[in-house]
């Protein structure tokens, strides 16, 4: 059973549905987000200023988006704002790679 969901996580019979977007192109995640498929060539995830939305309350601390690469290019991930991911500015992952990025409230860490 598909159960559309409109960003949020949800319960269904014990298991828990999270939001699933697929992404042909580059684009910036936003706190509806949870899992990400990259699908198109040259393709760059920007994850939210962790900062910015922490202050706002957008986004706590111990936030994470997944993200997947299904695609032949690489997949990059950046972060806006001047936080980074692991010390670094970017990550990228090869085709079928996928990753889980969480935040500290300051920067993301690949997990």
């Amino acid at each position: 059973m598909v159960i559309p969901t409109t960003g949020r996580n949800v319960r269904h019979g014990g298991g828990r549905a999270l939001s699933l977007r697929s992404v042909p192109g580059s684009t910036t995640l936003n706190a509806n987000d949870a899992v990400i498929i990259g699908t198109g060539g040259a393709v760059t995830i920007t994850l939210p200023d962790p900062t910015a939305l922490l202050s706002s309350g957008t986004l706590p601390a111990g936030r994470e988006f997944s993200v997947k690469n299904i695609n032949a290019a690489a997949l990059t991930v950046v972060s806006a704002g001047t936080a980074t991911i692991d010390g670094a500015t970017s990550k990228t992952l090869a085709q079928y790679e996928s990753r889980r990025y969480v935040t500290d409230g300051t920067n993301w860490y690949a997990i």
